[in-house]
């Protein structure tokens, strides 16, 4: 550490992220994709690699899973699919 620049480095560092060379780049942004089934219940988003070309993203939620991919909700007939699950909320 370069104790002499130290007084010139920042307090606090809002959506930038600080790289290891020195300075620091804006933070990436973010995708609003959509609601989780229960938001008044603790869910996981657990990303699943299925293939070197197909992932998906499994939202974990009280006695049920939904499955996610290229920032949306995978549906059939309107309606998203889901898989019930004997897994309550953690």
């Amino acid at each position: 550490m370069d104790l002499a620049k130290y007084p010139n480095a920042c307090k606090e560092l809002l959506n930038f992220r600080p790289m290891p060379q020195g300075g620091a780049t804006r933070r990436a942004g973010t995708h609003y994709a959509g609601d989780v089934k229960t938001s008044s219940r603790k869910t996981v988003l657990v990303p699943f690699q299925f293939s070197a070309s197909v992932a998906y993203l499994l939202e974990v939620g009280h006695l049920y899973i939904r499955f996610w991919k290229t920032m949306a909700q995978i549906s059939s007939g309107g309606s998203p699919v889901e898989v019930t699950t004997p897994y309550t909320e953690a």
